[in-house]
């Protein structure tokens, strides 16, 4: 995720990329979605929006495809208060195109697709002797929160005045108010 008006690729966008792959692998862009936020933005220097929307997306792209890597799907977002609806009250954007339909139906291509095919290769399922360790120590957690957090909670809540009441100032919300001022 990055946004639309960034003029460049920055290089924590490349250190960014470059984990991903390293931690993932280059099957990771594979299943992935450049998605570029603030889709709204009206394009500088007159060019056109898409040809704006293009350039920023390949440049992303160009990024991800420098490391070796397959070059991922793309999607323009935009959930700002002031986006253009279209007639279903759908947030559009100036191409007209529903964007949450179009990352939807990405999303959906890719779970449904063969590109899901990730492999796993079981190395890391021993070593997470820490968390085997501790495990014991939940069933004491889970029966302090049961037993003593619920019922203190329940009653402070309890306690708690009437939310319709009016607030009644006292000598400390005064003086508080007065130090502000």
């Amino acid at each position: 995720v990055d946004r639309l008006d960034g003029y460049h690729v920055s290089n924590v966008d490349k250190a960014i990329i470059e984990a991903l792959t390293a931690t993932f692998g280059s099957s990771i862009w594979d299943i992935s979605i450049l998605t570029c936020t603030h889709g709204q933005l009206a394009p500088p220097n007159g060019k056109s929006y898409e040809e704006f929307t293009n350039d920023r997306l390949n440049a992303l792209a160009a990024a991800v495809k420098a490391n070796g890597n397959s070059v991922p799907r793309s999607a323009l977002v935009e959930n700002g208060s002031r986006c253009a609806v279209n007639s279903n009250n759908e947030k559009i954007l100036p191409d007209k195109t529903v964007w949450l339909t179009s990352l939807v139906s990405q999303v959906v291509d890719i779970v449904t697709g063969e590109a899901l095919s990730l492999l796993h290769d079981g190395s890391m399922e021993d070593i997470d002797v820490y968390a085997k360790k501790r495990r014991w120590m939940i069933w004491p957690a889970l029966l302090l929160e049961v037993l003593v957090l619920k019922p203190l909670m329940v009653n402070l809540i309890r306690k708690d005045p009437d939310p319709d009441m009016k607030f009644k100032p006292t000598k400390t919300s005064v003086a508080a108010s007065e130090l502000a001022s």
